[in-house]
Parts: C-alpha cells; sequence; structure tokens
C-alpha cells in the first residue's frame, strides 16, 4: 500500500487541480483493495499485477466522473483523466520499484522468514530445495516435520526435526515464522490440530493442494516454483484491524455508559 500511497501523492502533486486529483487517487486505493492487489504475496509481479492496476484505475474514473456529475462539476470531467493517467503510471512505476526493492532485501537476507515444512516427502523436498535456490520468496526453510519421512537424509535439503506430535515445541525452538504444508504420513484428520496449534501459536501457514498438477492457479494463489501454495488466513482474533475494532468497542460502550449512567441512576431512584 505504500507505494500506492506514494503515487497518490504524485497524482495529487502533478495534477492541474487538487481535488479532482484526491479523489481519483482515493477511489483507486479503494478500488485496488476490493480486488486484492494488498495481500502479501510471495512472488509479487508487476506483470500480474498490471491488468488489475488498469482495471480498477477506469473504474475509479468512472465513479469520480458519476460523482463529478451528481455534484454538477461536470466540467472537471478532464481533469479527473488525467489525474487518473497521472495514478496509473505512478502507481504502475512504485510498485515495480517496490518489488524490486523487495526481492533484492530477500535475496540479501535482510528480510526472511523461518520455514517449516510439515511433510518429508517428494513434494515437501522438492518445496524446501526450490526456497533455498531462490531466496526471493522470502522463505527460509529450517527443517521437516514428519512422523514417517519418504525422503531418505541424504536426500533432503534440511534436516528433520521431529514428528507431527512436536509441531508446538518445534515452532517455539526454532523461532519458525511460517509453516508449509505439503504431502507428508500425517492423517488428514491430523490436519485440525496442525491448523490450531499454528493459529495459538500465530505463524502464517501455507498448504500445497491435492491434485495440484490439475490445479488452477488464482489471483489468490501463490506458487513456488510451479507448485502452487495457498495460504490459510488467520483467525479473525489474530489480525491487527481485530484489535483496533475491538479497541473501539470498548471506548463507544464506554463512552454509551458515561452518557446514559445519570438516566440509570434517575430511574433506579424512581
Amino acid at each position: 500500500m505504500l507505494a500506492d500511497l506514494v503515487a497518490a501523492l504524485i497524482t495529487c502533486v502533478l495534477a492541474p487541480q487538487l481535488v479532482p486529483a484526491a479523489a481519483v487517487a482515493t477511489a483507486a486505493i479503494v478500488a485496488y483493495h476490493r480486488a486484492a492487489l494488498y495481500r502479501p504475496r510471495l512472488a509479487p509481479s508487476i506483470l500480474d499485477d498490471l491488468p488489475r492496476l488498469l482495471g480498477n484505475a477506469v473504474v475509479a474514473v468512472g465513479l469520480v466522473v458519476v460523482g463529478a456529475v451528481v455534484v454538477g462539476a461536470a466540467d472537471s470531467t478532464s481533469h479527473v483523466v488525467v489525474a487518473a493517467m497521472i495514478m496509473a503510471v505512478s502507481a504502475v512505476g512504485m510498485r515495480a520499484l517496490t518489488y524490486a526493492v523487495l526481492r533484492w532485501a530477500r535475496r540479501s537476507d535482510w528480510t526472511g522468514h523461518r520455514t517449516l515444512v510439515v511433510g518429508a516427502g517428494l513434494i515437501g523436498a522438492q518445496l524446501a530445495s526450490s526456497l533455498l535456490a531462490h531466496r526471493d520468496y522470502g522463505l527460509r526453510p529450517v527443517g521437516f516435520l514428519d512422523s514417517d519421512p519418504l525422503v531418505r537424509p541424504e536426500n533432503r535439503p534440511v534436516p528433520l526435526l521431529g514428528n507431527i506430535d512436536e509441531l508446538g515445541d518445534v515452532i517455539v525452538a526454532h523461532g519458525i515464522a511460517t509453516v508449509v504444508i505439503a504431502f507428508g504420513s500425517h492423517p488428514e484428520s491430523s490436519m485440525v490440530d496442525i491448523i490450531r496449534t499454528c493459529h495459538l501459536l500465530d505463524v502464517d501457514m501455507f498448504f500445497v493442494p491435492r491434485l495440484f498438477e490439475l490445479h488452477q492457479t488464482a489471483a489468490a494463489t501463490d506458487q513456488v516454483w510451479g507448485v502452487p501454495l495457498i495460504r490459510l488466513r488467520r483467525a479473525a482474533y489474530g489480525s491487527p484491524m481485530w484489535h483496533v475494532k475491538r479497541l473501539l468497542d470498548v471506548m463507544v460502550a464506554g463512552v454509551g455508559l458515561l452518557l446514559l449512567a445519570p438516566l440509570m441512576v434517575g430511574i433506579a431512584i424512581a
């Protein structure tokens, strides 16, 4: 989002009129958010973003033009179009720069997440090898977790750290920030306990979908060198917005109680 905020600032500075520029920038950022352009991704690409960036810029222009006509400012339509063109070009340029810096930071080990691969099978080994070879994904595999590993020790790119029952202890002991669930010896019934443990310990989760060879890549799907990964969203109570909402709820409830306290006291006395 920082890249788009800078693009919005550039638009407001370069556009002929400030009000249409601010309206276009605001509408574009809202449209980008609705298009899921702000979700975290392992391999962000400006080429993947380009169709949605331009398409939602057109949507933003339409909304602002309609609003201008409604409020009787139809003569500002040309300024809206100019602001939209500046916003689109700035957003593409700033995102391309941001993605390049992010890839450089990941390759230079300035940023990265210690990663545990659950499932020491062929797919798990392929994922770990790909993440080690391509560090710009930002995931740093430190080991496998599997009760009955399929891949022999000499063929494992990272060591086996324990079995499935030790998931919580391994996460804490090795400072794991991300868990990738691949195919392993664990039964499907154990997935609930794995997901609950990851949620309780506040770690990110990805899983490899079944029959991924036939899996169609969607906007919400990441890929690690051809293997699709689906991010499992955290529980609502673990997100920053939940804490903000909770704080607002407490504040509003507190103010309401203070305002209604005299009335309630009067009713109790009567």
